[in-house]
Order: structure tokens, then C-alpha cells, then sequence
């Protein structure tokens, strides 16, 4: 199962390039097979644990109940390419934290991921009302920083050596965008 048909896929926010769809749970397969690419998944702050199928199901199933946002992220023509979300939502404080991956190789790197970021944060100002969106990014990935700062997160803090990765200690980054900002920059004549 390489992709899943347009047609077939609600778009609960749709991009010219990209819409987030409901999370299914045929997708787990997916993520799962794509979570065994090193290359991929060394990105990803549970880089350090093998996950069975059965524990992505778990996983998929304690999400649908959590009450956080999970979408999957899928091609205008269809193809599913990654996930993103909005996990931790704190509702009295109004704020998440947001997560994203880009499995799909063909897709890294083109920006695609920066789009699908933008429409995430679309959902979490505009439909959830959220004041502020946060995450958690590992140093070394120049790429998704500069993604993220494109988007308009900002670096908010760092947590040094926190995550051992091939034997050496790397930093984690933290970065933060409002709603405020967020509005500012893409509502209010702001520039990309």
C-alpha cells in the first residue's frame, strides 16, 4: 500500500501541494515500515527504540483517544508521504506541543514538510484556538530548523547534551511561535 486514493481521504485542512487528513488506521502500516529507515527516523526524537507493529497500533489507538491531533500528511494527488501532530494540548493554557516526519524520501528536502507545518499551525490557531505552539528539535537537523524558522517558529531555549545518538551527546532545541505571530506573518500582509 504505497498510497491511498484523493478521492478516499477527507482533507480536514488542505495547502496547494499538501492536505492533512484524519489519521486511519491503515496508515500505521506505513509509518511503521517507514520508522526502520535510519535515515529517516534518526530525525525523530524516538529514534532510540525498536517498534513492532503491534506497538504502532497501540500507539494509534491510545492517540485516537487521547484527545490530541494526529493527521496524516498526503499529496494533493493522493499519496501519503508523512504524519504530523498536536500532541500534549493543554487546554486550559492553550498550547501543544507539534511534531512532524516526512517518511516518504522522495518527498524530504522539497517542501513539503514546511507546507504541511504551516497547515498544521493553521488548525491549531484558527479551528483549535490554540495561543501557542512549541516543539522539540535535535541540533543536528539543520534542515527542520530551517523549516521551522521559515514557518515562523523561533528558538525558544536549548536543552544541551539531552539525547545520546551514535555515542555522542547532541543538543535539543526548542523552538515556539504564537498565535499572534503566526497570524502576523501569514494574515496581516507578513512576508513568507
Amino acid at each position: 500500500m504505497n498510497s491511498i486514493s484523493f478521492t478516499m481521504r477527507p482533507a480536514v485542512v488542505r495547502g496547494e501541494r499538501v492536505f492533512l487528513s484524519p489519521m486511519m488506521r491503515e496508515d500505521v502500516r506505513r509509518f511503521w515500515e517507514w520508522l526502520h529507515d535510519e535515515e529517516v527516523a534518526r530525525y525523530l526524537l524516538i529514534y532510540d527504540r525498536v517498534y513492532t507493529l503491534e506497538d504502532e497500533m497501540e500507539w494509534y489507538e491510545r492517540a485516537r483517544r487521547s484527545g490530541d491531533y494526529h493527521f496524516s500528511v498526503v499529496t494533493a494527488e493522493g499519496e501519503l508521504i508523512g504524519n504530523c501532530s498536536l500532541m500534549k494540548v493543554n487546554r486550559r493554557d492553550r498550547n501543544a506541543e507539534a511534531g512532524i516526519a516526512i517518511f516518504n524520501r522522495d518527498y524530504i528536502g522539497r517542501g513539503y514538510g514546511t507546507e504541511a507545518m504551516k497547515l498544521l499551525l493553521d488548525f491549531a490557531f484558527l479551528r483549535a484556538e490554540l495561543h501557542m505552539v512549541y516543539l522539540r528539535v535535535f541540533a543536528f537537523n539543520e534542515r527542520g530548523i530551517r523549516s521551522y524558522r521559515k514557518v515562523g517558529f523561533r528558538e525558544s531555549g536549548r536543552i544541551r547534551e539531552a539525547r545520546l545518538y551514535r555515542g555522542r551527546y547532541h543538543d535539543v532545541i526548542l523552538m515556539d511561535i504564537t498565535r499572534e505571530e503566526f497570524l502576523e506573518k501569514y494574515y496581516s500582509g507578513g512576508v513568507d
